[in-house]
């Protein structure tokens, strides 16, 4: 741990708060990430992080001028773009302090260890129906049928929780690969069923599909290496055994039942996270003749209401209506050319901090990049951490380069 940062106990116990815990015991909506905002901003003082995260916020402010003079609720806009700043600044003091440890494994372990708790926990209250509602999510997303219950431990929603956990997840996927540790087995495991639990079809998807965007695009690499060679090779005939097993001896399991939803077109979570929400922002975009600029943050729920209100069929007002997915969210805010800058930096930031030579990293980035268009919004700090660690100039004992050897010597990966 180099200086400037949190101590060890402090910063573990404070990441566990923000990565398990940020909105609980909180109305309205509340996180911890955003409530701590002063002391965001003091951290980037002290560390002369503030000049670049004025700079981040510079483009959004000119657009929130340009915004402020034709919204509908001026008030509405500046209260999101001080949820914006308030986002980004903790983005960045994130990154100002993920950029000095070297603690990484011991973090990351401590993490994983605390799912595991927080899974036993909640499989013990589940029985109980008063309690239940706690960790679990309860609400349905077929039409005509009994919810399954997903695992959110103290989040909001299942899908936010496991979009939490993936990066540990993928994490010790290659950390094992890398060097074999019984402890790390287990927790991937813990990690691995609580994926599972969650039925997070968007967060499931996305790591089948970074597991084989890896193996396709990084090949050459990979057969460079038995171990990683095998292990993909092994992974996905495994894979597909179990899900061949479970459509076998149980068709009536859970996690298939809601991939029948999902590709029968029934399953109203994943459609209105996924294409449903693209067509909404493109039809209120339309309406507004804000197809290049957009509408302006906090107008959504004012100008899009009419919209998404006669697109579901309502027969209920709902208090407030969205777009559950962070691409379809900005691109309705900030237009096509706000969408183009977006997906512009994105992809410069991949080749400028070099992703690509990074086995976790790349696969982080991969993961949300995709997840970006299945989920999420945009004010999520899970997400902001995740594009971080993926920009991260970290993690170097997981570059593809670490797997030309097939042993590494025991007692060597500290970080």
């Amino acid at each position: 741990m180099k200086p400037g940062t949190f101590s060890p106990r402090s910063f573990f116990l404070l990441a566990a708060l923000l990565v398990f815990c940020n909105r609980l015991l909180l109305p309205f909506g509340l996180q911890y990430s955003l409530l701590l905002t002063p002391l965001w901003v003091y951290f980037l003082v002290r560390e002369g992080g503030l000049r670049w995260l004025l700079l981040c916020i510079l483009p959004f402010a000119v657009w929130n001028l340009y915004h402020l003079l034709h919204v509908v609720s001026p008030l509405a806009n500046i209260l999101s773009f001080v949820l914006l700043c308030s986002t980004l600044a903790f983005a960045w003091s994130v990154y100002y302090q993920l950029k000095k440890r070297d603690d990484w494994h011991t973090l990351f372990r401590f993490l994983a260890g605390l799912n595991v708790f927080l899974l036993l926990v909640s499989l013990a209250v589940y029985p109980f129906e008063s309690l239940r509602p706690y960790c679990w999510y309860l609400i349905d997303f077929t039409p005509n049928h009994r919810p399954i219950p997903r695992l959110k431990v103290f989040e909001l929603e299942a899908s936010h929780y496991s979009m939490a956990i993936a990066p540990l997840f993928l994490y010790f996927l290659w950390s094992i690969l890398r060097q074999f540790n019984w402890r790390d087995v287990f927790l991937l495991i813990s990690l691995g069923l609580s994926l599972l639990l969650s039925f997070s079809f968007g967060v499931l998807a996305c790591l089948v599909v970074t597991f084989l965007m890896l193996f396709v695009s990084r090949i050459t690499k990979i057969y460079r290496s038995r171990k990683l060679k095998w292990f993909f090779i092994s992974g996905t005939i495994l894979g597909l055994l179990i899900c061949l097993g479970l459509v076998v001896l149980f068709p009536e399991n859970a996690l298939y039942f809601r991939l029948q939803n999902v590709l029968s077109g029934v399953d109203t979570s994943g459609r209105g996270r996924t294409y449903e929400a693209f067509i909404l922002a493109h039809k209120i975009l339309t309406q507004q003749h804000a197809e290049l600029w957009g509408i302006g943050l906090g107008q959504l729920k004012l100008v899009g209401r009419s919209i998404i209100i006669q697109y579901y069929h309502y027969t209920a007002m709902p208090a407030v209506v969205r777009l559950p997915n962070c691409t379809a969210e900005f691109l309705c805010y900030y237009g096509f050319v706000g969408f183009a800058a977006r997906l512009a930096v994105q992809l410069f930031c991949f080749f400028r901090f070099q992703v690509y030579r990074n086995l976790f990293r790349m696969s982080l980035f991969i993961f949300i990049f995709i997840y970006q268009f299945t989920g999420s919004f945009i004010f999520n700090p899970a997400e902001y951490i995740i594009w971080g660690m993926a920009f991260l100039p970290s993690f170097s004992k997981l570059d593809f380069k670490s797997f030309t050897c097939y042993q590494v010597p025991e007692g060597r990966d500290k970080d």
